[in-house]
């Protein structure tokens, strides 16, 4: 009996632990908890087609949408463009590739940092929004979006939309590493399982002792 109970309870830690690994909850509460949440620049945006005073609009409400989540700390344009001046880098014009978003990232001294790029065609509208890492240059997310139509809805859903997906997004590094770690528990559990199994059927079978071999007939 104490043996079959010792196999459930490894049974249930190792579904626990294997659970919790892959569980994005995890990381979510672990960032929840953390005493200093991450520091996130948003660059100028990159405009074409659009005038300065649309621009400004669009701006403020990315802005405003990505300052209503907890998931980062955003640093303010007045102590962005300081730094910069004092690096000597505000003609930002045309960084608008990931290693050189990167180096602005460096300079500001923040995890990541936020671009956007907005294009008007006609009354076409196509904005593009990346996430680049200030230490690997890697890009972190990046996705397109069109509207078709009047100026308003980009303000009231389509760029407070983006604003979300860009604050869920995780490193390209902790999503392989993710899936290296689930890989591992799934063979470490099938294993334990195996060897479990074994000493669950030699628990209810019992073992048969061994006979001592009869007298040879004279």
């Amino acid at each position: 009996m104490t043996m079959r109970t010792d196999v459930v309870r490894s049974i249930s830690a190792i579904l626990a632990a294997a659970f919790f690994i892959h569980h994005p909850l995890v990381e979510t509460a672990s960032a929840s908890h953390s005493p200093q949440l991450p520091v996130v620049a948003v660059m100028p945006f990159e405009i074409h087609g659009l005038s300065e005073d649309e621009s400004g609009l669009l701006r403020s409400e990315f802005l405003k949408s990505l300052r209503s989540a907890t998931r980062f700390e955003i640093m303010s344009d007045d102590t962005m463009w300081s730094i910069l001046k004092e690096a000597n880098m505000t003609n930002l014009d045309q960084c608008t590739y990931s290693h050189c978003i990167a180096d602005v990232g460096k300079v500001l001294g923040v995890q990541r940092v936020f671009h956007i790029s907005v294009t008007k065609r006609g009354k076409l509208y196509t904005v593009r929004a990346r996430v680049i890492s200030s230490s690997s240059s890697d890009i972190l997310f990046d996705t397109n979006r069109e509207h078709s139509g009047e100026f308003e809805p980009l303000l009231s859903s389509v760029l407070p939309e983006m604003a979300q997906e860009m604050q869920e997004a995780k490193t390209a590094s902790w999503r392989q590493y993710k899936w290296y770690v689930v890989a591992g528990a799934v063979v470490v559990l099938g294993t334990a399982m195996y060897f479990i199994s074994k000493s669950i059927s030699r628990s209810a079978g019992g073992e048969v002792p061994n006979q001592p071999n009869p007298d040879p007939i004279n």
